[in-house]
């Protein structure tokens, strides 16, 4: 026996044209908003993540040891600026005021291209970078620790110096527009030299051992000095004279 199937018609109304273009206009305003919420927020946020990258890579820099910062022997000096390889002449305020020490020519300085992405512009537009890396201090806080490396002329009485300078920030966080903030300018080393003399600066290297210590080299009269910068709970940086090598 065959069964014929009865079709039933359910009691549903048709939805009423005015709440279709009602639930519409919902539809597109949800998506606008989405859309402008997007723009407002999400272009922001990848320009802060992508500062966030460089920030990390400065606070991660280490090249390999025997870097140069900063170099005055005028032939080496030259070589290095004819490498292109992020060395430029940065003459420091002070020594463009008043010319270099008798017999030299402008030194090479150092500038790591990832810091420029973080301080563009003429913050660190007078000095070589001699170190930047995150450090812990002794109380246990980790910050962004730049040390500078430049000649000063302080005194005004003909009198030069090598100027070995440390400062420490605060580092940005994902706050949109967060920026290091500088906490500290330490007091740093002044080396006194000559037209005669011809320093060297390596880049310095993070303590492995200690997260907040780190040390610097330099070469001056066929001797080789070794510096020692440790960050404090004040964080305030001290560099100190740590030993001194015959390289010779």
């Amino acid at each position: 026996m065959v069964t014929e199937s009865t079709n039933v018609v359910l009691p549903y109304r048709p939805a009423h044209p005015q709440r279709r273009r009602i639930r519409r206009i919902a539809v597109v305003l949800l998506c606008l908003g989405m859309a402008g919420a997007g723009w407002k927020w999400g272009l922001p946020l990848a320009q802060q993540a992508n500062f966030l990258y460089w920030q990390h890579r400065c606070m991660a820099y280490q090249p390999p040891t025997g870097k140069v910062a900063f170099e005055a022997d005028p032939a080496s000096a030259a070589a290095l600026l004819q490498s292109g390889a992020e060395y430029c002449i940065r003459v420091h305020r002070r020594f463009n005021k008043n010319g270099p020490p008798a017999g030299w020519t402008e030194p090479a300085f150092f500038r790591p291209r990832a810091l420029d992405q973080i301080f563009p512009g003429p913050t660190y537009a007078g000095v070589g970078i001699a170190f930047m890396h995150g450090r812990q201090s002794l109380g246990g806080t980790q910050h962004f620790v730049v040390v500078t490396v430049g000649i000063s002329h302080p005194y005004g009485d003909g009198h030069y110096f090598l100027d070995i300078s440390p400062v420490t920030y605060a580092s940005a966080t994902w706050a949109l527009s967060s920026k290091p903030v500088m906490l500290t300018s330490s007091k740093g080393l002044l080396i006194p030299i000559s037209g005669t003399q011809h320093p060297r600066v390596y880049f310095g290297e993070a303590d492995p051992n200690d997260e907040s210590k780190f040390t610097i080299r330099y070469e001056l009269d066929g001797q080789t000095h070794v510096i020692t910068g440790q960050l404090h709970s004040d964080n305030i940086v001290t560099l100190a004279e740590a030993a001194q090598l015959d390289s010779r």
